[in-house]
């Protein structure tokens, strides 16, 4: 059996995928640990299923940016931020949807290719992190740029939905990520 790391990190491939050997677990007769095996080799082909149709969305990133930095682990995609005022960004597999982060706001998709427009739109600064900070704590929004310059708040899941601003704002941050460099 191949030892697989659960952390790809930095890889641009997808040689990782390969599935190996897994009928190795399933020989020892115990039925408790038959069934663990098949868990695990479920989550395994699970992830694997997940990378492929993300990475088949988000591969002409690459080229586009070939010095994105891309962080690969068994259910999460990651690209920290690049740049000073930035935010890091990351999609992973939730509950069988694509959960997208940007900092710390979230949404989630059914489909690979609208999450992955959403992180290649923060790429070309047409999306930024509006964070408003009051005496309670802070509340996180993203916004997109529409074509006039104006920016308008993005909709949400409605699971992703955290608490709603307690207040008048103290001070707002924004933060942005583009347009990142080719």
């Amino acid at each position: 059996m191949r030892d697989h790391s659960l952390d790809y990190e930095r890889r641009g491939d997808a040689e990782w995928l390969d599935t190996g050997d897994l009928s190795a677990p399933f020989g020892s007769g115990d039925p408790h640990a038959s069934g663990c095996a098949s868990r695990i080799a479920l989550e395994a082909a699970i992830g694997r299923a997940f990378h492929m149709r993300v990475l088949e969305e988000i591969a002409h990133l690459s080229q586009i940016y070939p010095a994105l930095p891309l962080i690969l682990t068994e259910n999460r995609i990651a690209i920290p931020s690049a740049v000073p005022d930035g935010f890091p960004m990351s999609i992973q597999t939730e509950r069988g949807r694509y959960v997208v982060r940007l900092g710390k706001w979230r949404d989630e998709f059914v489909l690979a290719g609208e999450a992955v427009e959403l992180v290649e739109a923060s790429l070309r600064g047409e999306i930024r992190l509006r964070i408003d900070v009051d005496a309670c704590g802070q509340q996180y929004t993203a916004e997109r740029r529409l074509p006039n310059g104006e920016w308008i708040s993005l909709p949400r899941h409605e699971d992703a939905i955290g608490e709603a601003a307690k207040g008048t704002p103290l001070r707002t941050l924004y933060l942005r990520n583009g347009p990142a460099p080719r």
